[in-house]
């Protein structure tokens, strides 16, 4: 079995919607990196790749999470609460790291329209 963790729903909610629930985003950078089994750097939210591998990972696990990313953010939230509760338990993830941090870095900056030259 998993280890498991129980984490906000609305931090989860954050991480498929796309949008700061009233969690705030710390609670949200802790799940995401639960969901996935590994430390995960902030410029790496950035990074359309990642963002939907942790949406598919919380998705596996609750698939009633919201995804639209449109409406008023409380009463998705408030619908995601009435769904799951405040909180859920979550099995960990075990992910491996495709790359390093620093290299996803590097590839966000060679993606960046306003790198400085």
């Amino acid at each position: 079995m998993s280890e498991m963790k129980e984490l906000s729903t609305a931090a989860l909610a954050t991480l498929t919607d796309g949008r700061v629930m009233s969690c705030g985003f710390g609670p949200a950078h802790g799940a995401a990196e639960w969901i996935m089994g590994h430390p995960i750097w902030t410029h790496e939210f950035a990074d359309r790749e990642m963002v939907d591998r942790i949406k598919s990972a919380i998705l596996a696990q609750f698939p009633d999470m919201p995804t639209g990313g449109a409406g008023d953010w409380m009463a998705v939230e408030k619908s995601a609460i009435e769904r799951y509760g405040p909180s859920v338990m979550a099995a960990k993830g075990s992910e491996t790291r495709k790359t390093s941090p620093i290299a996803s870095l590097n590839k966000n900056l060679d993606a960046s329209p306003t790198r400085p030259m």
